[in-house]
């Protein structure tokens, strides 16, 4: 009679739609159906990201061992991460991201699969570690229009604005300046469409820029030290006479607002991106076969970070030092962008990106996929 009522019970919980588990956590007071009901979609985070993520806040900083060089010791990883006090994360505990990923792992044990935008050839033995301590985890990214993955990702191919569902102006234009630029020669700057920069590094950046020559895209957002509607535009924040040597030797771009990020990110031209390095970049960047200048401000941007320069050899790293208050010098932008767009470092890390956005194609995501939809399928059939 019990294993009868089991059978049933099995039967309604397989035949009830899945609901994503990301809703749940805003509601109130929710109490968690079946578990086989749960379906996680983690589109922004990684497997590595959110391993980490789980250790550091169930440790805490000043419980974690320290390394000889002043670095904390992860624990519980398959391979030794070692991360700096700005790393670790200074809003803990009771910061806002950290209350919502808290509520996220518990939705992880609960959930009857958890599927995240990544993929595997990319961060495989931290998707294997996952999947040991949380549960089955489908990697079915880079999740990005068709037109990215189009004729075998063809180089030298073109996206239009309008694939990004946006335009402007500016977009429009950029694009067409860029056309006007020899291969692989433009630096892409943007530190995505939720985070910004001081004036002060405002100021480093621009200046760095001009003494390594390299030519670049840099989208320009309001500044987190700056007082709204301050100044009539956020060309104004630059270092004036730095601003008119760039501009009389046509050595950038700037775009107000709104930027094409992956038609940039795709063109010829383009042969490497400064980035915060947040998810969506870093897969974008990834898929576009453009190696990062990697310059993380808060949350698990310093995880993914740790990812792309020492665990794949994606990038490198911008020097934040407490000495500087966290600023990254105009000294060392000039040399790092020297170093990525001039050296044979960044040939180096050229030749490796492109040997991941060759994986990310068909590989497999697109069985992980597959199977994910087998996987629902069979559940009405139980």
């Amino acid at each position: 009679m019990a294993q009868a009522a089991a059978l049933a019970r099995r039967r309604r919980e397989a035949s009830a739609p899945l609901r994503p588990l990301s809703r749940s956590l805003f509601s109130r007071r929710n109490k968690p159906p079946p578990r086989s009901l749960y379906l996680e979609c983690a589109s922004t985070h990684r497997a590595c990201s959110r391993r980490v993520h789980q250790i550091v806040w169930d440790t805490l900083p000043r419980n974690l061992p320290r390394t000889v060089s002043g670095r904390y010791l992860v624990p519980g990883l398959p391979r030794e991460v070692k991360l700096t006090c700005l790393q670790l994360l200074p809003e803990l505990p009771k910061n806002d991201t950290h209350q919502f990923l808290l509520r996220m792992r518990r939705g992880n044990k609960q959930s009857w699969r958890t599927i995240v935008n990544t993929f595997y050839e990319l961060e495989g033995e931290f998707v294997d570690h996952f999947e040991s301590v949380n549960g089955t985890l489908r990697t079915i990214g880079p999740l990005l229009p068709p037109k990215a993955f189009e004729d075998g990702h063809v180089e030298g191919k073109r996206i239009a604005p309008a694939v990004e569902l946006g335009t402007s102006t500016d977009g429009e234009k950029c694009m067409q300046w860029l056309e006007a630029q020899a291969e692989e020669c433009v630096l892409y700057i943007s530190f995505g469409s939720e985070n910004s920069i001081s004036r002060g590094q405002m100021e480093k950046l621009a200046l760095g820029l001009e003494a390594s020559g390299v030519k670049f895209v840099w989208v320009l957002r309001t500044l987190s030290d700056a007082a709204q509607n301050s100044l009539t535009s956020l060309l104004d924040f630059l270092p004036v006479e730095s601003h008119g040597r760039m501009a009389a030797n046509d050595q950038g771009f700037f775009v107000l607002g709104w930027a094409p990020q992956l038609g940039i990110l795709a063109h010829p031209a383009t042969g490497g991106f400064i980035s915060h390095c947040g998810w969506n970049a870093v897969l974008e960047s990834t898929a576009m076969r453009v190696p990062l200048f990697a310059w993380p401000l808060y949350a698990e941007q310093h995880f993914n970070s740790k990812l792309v320069v020492d665990e794949i050899g994606l990038a490198l790293e911008a020097p934040q030092r407490i000495e500087q208050a966290w600023l990254v010098t105009r000294d060392d932008v000039d040399r790092i962008v020297r170093s990525l767009m001039m050296e044979e470092k960044g040939k180096e890390l050229r030749k490796r990106v492109k040997e991941l956005a060759a994986m990310a194609e068909g590989g497999s995501s697109s069985k992980n996929f597959d199977v994910f939809v087998s996987e629902i399928m069979a559940l009405s059939q139980v």
